[in-house]
């Protein structure tokens, strides 16, 4: 059977909603598929090699396309000029977040949402599709929640946080509270930073801070061995992991100090054409 395109399936086969997915699964997805999508606004998709300052997805919103490959949305906070390396988080619960606090009323069982102290302030939705975290201390429940929604609040007030579902243990004053940005609110491209973990290979050039991209997370990708294009590599060697700067390079190496096993997983090289030659293409694994 040959592929269809599924925005083509209700004119071309007139079938309840259903039937319509099983038609489109037997045949094959030709469309790109996206989880998350468009804010308030917006009409089309932003595409893979522009950047904008105006946020057109929700952040994180996972583009599929049709070759399996996977990227992601996000904003990057600092300008770069380097394609060849990944990309990392830069948000932290200091910056970007609440650092533990104690929430500012209980909330009982069934409750899905919670009053928190914001000392920095926040803006409407901020904090939307990132996490929190309540820390029950003495009971083992604790409960780890996605964020749906967040009121606004000036530096020193509280904010409403909505959850997307419920608390299942009574939240008391005595707990803690950590609230985590969206992980894709906060991205740069960093060589110093070495505890920091890449996200996904950059797609294109960002000219300005704080511009809103698509970042590739999974699927065939080039990276860049050891910062250096062509480098060779030992015989025999698939597993790739990332550097302190974001490069690719061989499980096998410890070069920089550290044990492979401690360095953050890339993926594993597609093509070599014979032992201990370079290597650029490899298949990226950083999230689906």
């Amino acid at each position: 059977m040959s592929r269809r395109n599924l925005a083509n399936l209700d004119r071309d086969i007139a079938q309840m909603p259903n039937r319509l997915i099983q038609e489109g699964m037997a045949h094959g997805i030709e469309n790109e598929m996206i989880f998350g999508g468009l804010i308030a606004g917006q009409s089309t998709i932003q595409g893979l090699g522009t950047e904008q300052a105006v946020q057109n997805c929700i952040l994180g919103t996972r583009r599929v396309l049709a070759n399996g490959s996977v990227h992601k949305y996000g904003r990057v906070t600092l300008a770069y000029n380097n394609i060849r390396q990944g990309i990392k988080y830069f948000s932290t619960l200091a910056d970007d977040g609440i650092d533990y606090v104690a929430p500012a009323q209980v909330q009982a069982v069934g409750d899905s949402t919670i009053l928190v102290p914001c000392a920095l302030g926040c803006v409407e939705n901020e904090f939307a599709g990132g996490h929190i975290m309540i820390h029950t201390h003495g009971d083992v429940n604790h409960q780890f929640r996605d964020i749906v929604s967040n009121t606004a609040a000036l530096a020193g007030n509280n904010t409403v946080i909505t959850v997307n579902f419920p608390w299942t243990v009574i939240i008391a004053l005595a707990h803690g509270v950590e609230v985590f940005a969206n992980e894709w609110c906060d991205l740069r491209h960093t060589d110093g930073v070495a505890h920091l973990s890449v996200a996904g290979m950059p797609n294109i050039l960002v000219a300005v801070a704080n511009n809103y991209v698509w970042t590739q997370t999974w699927g065939a990708c080039w990276g860049n061995p050891y910062g250096t294009t062509g480098a060779a590599s030992v015989d025999g060697e698939r597993r790739l992991v990332f550097d302190t700067a974001g490069n690719i390079q061989p499980a096998s190496d410890n070069r920089w100090g550290i044990d492979h096993a401690d360095m953050q997983h890339a993926g594993h090289t597609i093509q070599r054409t014979a032992a201990g030659t370079g290597y650029g293409l490899f298949m990226l694994q950083c999230s689906r």
